[in-house]
């Protein structure tokens, strides 16, 4: 049924051969975040197959189906977690991301009311202004969670270029390193970026007080996250949305009538004159951010959306557009969010012969 998202293993496989080759010249372990794709789990099972053993995700619901169908595989919670989901991450999530000693005494408690040891991973802000203690601080917070029997600091991280768009650039890296090299002492995990760093290693520069990377958009779209550049050797089109067409007229461009503000886009919309072809699909802003798509036919323009529907200006498209046509969109990771999100898009494989 449509909408249809529909994903590639092939193109997945080729990024993942692509990504082990790469990380393995510096001896870099690569982590596969699963959040982009709701951890859609036959997607998680191509990642597995691909060869594929580590993962992290920020939702717990995913971290428990993950390691119910794939027990073998490690799994990291990398959002910081609320004070009720502790009790379902503490013994399942391999590791923990934490900023606080708030939250670390939470989990703690959690690990010995379980007998466990729980290893966690502090954050440190550089920059991005979005999770991580800062660095003046750091130092302190890391000597008491040491002081903590059922938890184990097994690393520190950051993150960059999510919130912000800090690019993790050769003076960035080399204010991690210097960090790192403040730290009072040394630890066996260094989770230093996302995919956004992927572009120093393609050029074959160091990174420094690095050992891992958290690799989501460059899996998923082959690009690195700061500029979404595309990287070389990987493929761009693991993924494809087919919407129908659900009505086709000719309508005069512009609105008749008072218009207000008020509805999606409306105020930056651009209206031009005459009559234009126009289609509508069964798709909007609740299942899909619409900004984040793209036809993959260039003579067709998205002209605007609502709630639940995409409308499309078809004048200048050379096949024919009829009620019940399908659209191709090429999308984005904010797209591909929202997509595997929605219960009411269908996620499907692509066939091999359309590969």
């Amino acid at each position: 049924m449509y909408p249809k998202l529909l994903w590639k293993r092939e193109a997945l496989r080729q990024n993942v051969e692509t990504l082990d080759l790469y990380c393995q010249k510096q001896a870099l372990q690569w982590i596969a975040v699963t959040k982009g794709f709701c951890a859609h789990l036959p997607i998680v099972e191509a990642l597995v197959q691909s060869g594929v053993t580590h993962f992290a995700d920020s939702k717990w619901q995913h971290i428990h189906e993950m390691k119910e169908r794939f027990p073998n595989i490690h799994v990291d919670l990398i959002r910081i977690p609320a004070r009720e989901e502790i009790p379902y991450v503490v013994g399942v999530a391999t590791r923990i991301v934490v900023t606080s000693y708030e939250v670390a005494h939470l989990l703690n408690e959690e690990a010995k009311s379980k007998n466990s040891i729980q290893p966690i991973i502090v954050f440190i802000e550089l920059g991005d202004r979005r999770e991580g203690i800062s660095q003046e601080k750091a130092t302190q917070l890391l000597k008491r969670l040491d002081e903590l029997t059922h938890i184990r600091v097994i690393g520190v991280g950051m993150n960059v270029t999510c919130f912000n768009g800090v690019v993790p650039d050769g003076e960035k890296m080399q204010e991690w390193a210097s960090f790192v090299e403040r730290l009072p002492r040394k630890y066996d995990v260094y989770s230093g970026g996302s995919s956004s760093v992927l572009q120093t290693l393609w050029n074959e520069k160091p990174l420094p007080y690095v050992t891992e990377l958290r690799i989501g958009e460059a899996l998923l779209f082959g690009v690195e996250a700061s500029y979404g550049e595309a990287l070389p050797k990987m493929r761009q089109d693991v993924f494809e949305l087919h919407v129908q067409v659900v009505e086709v007229e000719w309508k005069e461009e512009r609105p008749s009538g008072m218009c207000s503000a008020r509805t999606f886009q409306q105020g930056v919309r651009q209206n031009r004159d005459g009559l234009r072809k126009r289609a509508i699909i069964h798709l909007g802003a609740q299942d899909v951010a619409v900004e984040a798509i793209c036809p993959v036919d260039s003579n067709i323009e998205i002209i605007g959306w609502c709630s639940d529907y995409t409308i499309l200006d078809v004048t200048d498209c050379h096949e024919d557009i009829d009620v019940h046509s399908i659209i191709a969109f090429h999308i984005q990771y904010a797209a591909l969010l929202r997509l595997t999100t929605s219960p009411y898009v269908t996620i499907e494989e692509m066939e091999k012969n359309e590969k």
